[in-house]
């Protein structure tokens, strides 16, 4: 099992709904700036181990923050649920645990909409 973020970004990358919209573009936190519209930036908030009574498990509990960036809020929200649709869909494979989903918020330097979610991704522990 690879790292969170490598499972993350092969997925969306793989996916034809994301494709649709943002192509490739799939950065880490702080690399967009200056790259093309739509696109998603994902960041690691937190890395939790698992364990158990009788010892330690392999497996650690990764959150990830995932933002989707557009030119209108409704833009990024659609890339927002193209996301979710991917990685946490109803049915089928998932990679993640949907956590939490904020509103379309304005960048006020970039004028670009953020919709950023939260998500539990579950690793080896590295």
């Amino acid at each position: 099992m690879a790292l969170a973020e490598t499972m993350l970004v092969s997925a969306l990358e793989a996916d034809i709904g994301f494709g649709t919209l943002a192509g490739d573009r799939v950065f880490p936190a702080g690399g967009t700036t200056g790259k093309a519209l739509p696109n998603a930036a994902y960041q690691r908030i937190s890395t939790t181990g698992t364990g158990h009574l009788t010892g330690g498990g392999s497996l650690d509990q990764v959150r990830m923050q995932v933002t989707a960036w557009a030119t209108t809020a409704l833009a990024a929200l659609e890339l927002a649920k193209a996301i979710r649709d991917c990685i946490a869909p109803e049915e089928g494979e998932s990679i993640a645990t949907f956590i939490t989903q904020q509103g379309a918020t304005l960048d006020v330097e970039t004028r670009h909409w953020g919709v950023p979610s939260d998500y539990f991704i579950w690793q080896e522990r590295t």
